[in-house]
């Protein structure tokens, strides 16, 4: 995607936490790529400034998360199956291979 553009970038730290992604920008040790949401009171407080970039995509993943031992109620199975049919498309197949919580009244 950068080198496309001709422009290189070799990364020396990387961290999951936005805090710390957001920390490091501050404090003037190098870039971070954040939604907008999570910059918004250190943009008014004039910590860090947003740069605006056109055209490289930012693909954004986002996880379902369940404590391995639970059994999930019916609402909270059909959550789970309304976002695995989102991910997949159709909810069929691969949502089932997808390891996880238990269905109501089934075990692991």
């Amino acid at each position: 995607m950068l080198a496309s553009r001709s422009v290189a970038a070799e990364p020396v730290w990387e961290t999951e936490s936005p805090e710390a992604v957001l920390e490091a920008a501050s404090c003037g040790i190098g870039l971070g790529v954040l939604p907008r949401e999570r910059i918004t009171e250190a943009v008014q407080k004039n910590r860090v400034r947003i740069v605006p970039v056109e055209g490289l995509p930012f693909p954004l993943s986002f996880y379902l998360v369940i404590h391995r031992d639970k059994i999930l109620t019916e609402r909270m199975w059909a959550f789970r199956k309304l976002v695995l049919r989102y991910r997949t498309g159709d909810g069929g197949e691969e949502s089932r291979k997808v390891s996880g919580a238990s269905q109501p009244g089934t075990a692991h």
